[in-house]
This record gives C-alpha cells, sequence and structure tokens, in this order.
C-alpha cells in the first residue's frame, strides 16, 4: 500500500510539471506578442488542440486568426461580440453548435435577406467555435483537387487549399503574405 502511494505520488508530480513545462514552452513560443495576444494565443492553441488540430497546421491556423482578428484588437467585433475568430458564418444547423450572432457587413451578405448565412456564428465557448473551424478546414471542396487545408504541410498550400474551397474572398496572395507576417514571428 505504501509502495502504491509512493507510485501514485511520484506519478502525479511527473504529470504536473510536465504540464507546466509543456505550457512555459508553448508561451514562450509568443514571446514577439503583448501579454493579452499571448494569453488569446495560448487559449486558442489549447482550444484547436483539443479539437484535433496538430503542428504543423496549427502554427498554420493561429497565424491565420491574428491576421483575420487584426492581432485580436478592436477590428474584430466578430471574434469579441460572438467567441467566432475566424468569421464563420451562421448556419442554423445543429453540427455547429451555434446560434446566430452579429450581422455581416453588406459585402459578405447572400441576395436572400433571410438567410442565415447572413449573419456571423455565435459560440457559447472558444472550444466550440474550434471544432467547427477544425471542421471546416477538414472539407475538400468539389473540384479542389489539391487536398483539404488540414492535410497542408506548408503554409503556401494550406492558404491556397482554403482559396479553392472559397474560405476568404480576399486576394490570395494578400492573404498569404499577411498570415505569413504572423507565422514568421513564432518561435517554434
Amino acid at each position: 500500500m505504501k509502495n502504491l502511494k509512493y507510485i501514485l505520488f511520484t506519478i502525479g508530480g511527473i504529470l504536473i510539471y510536465s504540464s507546466l513545462k509543456a505550457s512555459k514552452v508553448m508561451a514562450n513560443r509568443f514571446t514577439k506578442f503583448t501579454n493579452l495576444e499571448s494569453i488569446k494565443l495560448l487559449m486558442l492553441q489549447k482550444a484547436l488542440i483539443k479539437a484535433g488540430l496538430k503542428d504543423p497546421v496549427l502554427k498554420f491556423a493561429l497565424a491565420q486568426l491574428l491576421f483575420e482578428t487584426g492581432r485580436f484588437t478592436a477590428k474584430s467585433k466578430v471574434a469579441s461580440e460572438n467567441n467566432n475568430y475566424s468569421g464563420i458564418k451562421y448556419l442554423n444547423r445543429t453540427y455547429q453548435k451555434a446560434t446566430r450572432g452579429s450581422l455581416a457587413p453588406p459585402n459578405e451578405r447572400v441576395s436572400d435577406i433571410n438567410s442565415p448565412l447572413n449573419y456571423y456564428a455565435k459560440f457559447a465557448t472558444v472550444d466550440d467555435w474550434a471544432k467547427d473551424f477544425v471542421r471546416i478546414i477538414s472539407l475538400q471542396r468539389s473540384g479542389n483537387l489539391a487536398g483539404k487545408p488540414v492535410d497542408s504541410i506548408s503554409l503556401k498550400t494550406y492558404i491556397d487549399r482554403l482559396a479553392l474551397n472559397k474560405y476568404f474572398g480576399s486576394d490570395r496572395n494578400l492573404y498569404l503574405a499577411g498570415t505569413k507576417k504572423y507565422f514568421d514571428m513564432f518561435e517554434y
């Protein structure tokens, strides 16, 4: 019995130490960002890992989120108001685990005024958002022979596959340059 307690105590200590060490390592990856940005990056990283995202796509996605939210600034009301860090539209589907959020700007709306696609998805938790984000980047649109974004091994391929899936409407090179700027700031 005494040996069992010692073994359990030792295992518990190792797990706690490993967890603290992993957190410190992850935090060290974001030293070129403000404290608030680092905290948000750690929160999003944790949620994305929990949703099944792994390196190298995890790094691509985090850089993309920094680009899309303007480094989590006031520019991104979608993130702050809807717990939606990537501008996911509301689909009114049970698998999305979201409610109708804020109205999208006119240039992102569809012609049917009553369409749920005219609104952003509002997620109750970051984990709910992360699951839907991973679902979206795991899709391969018909005609996209390049593959799924989630299977990418380079940032360029990731952005190319997002573009082929019509994930974003802006210029592909502009989107790649903006995402790469933040990707290059990570210390991995």
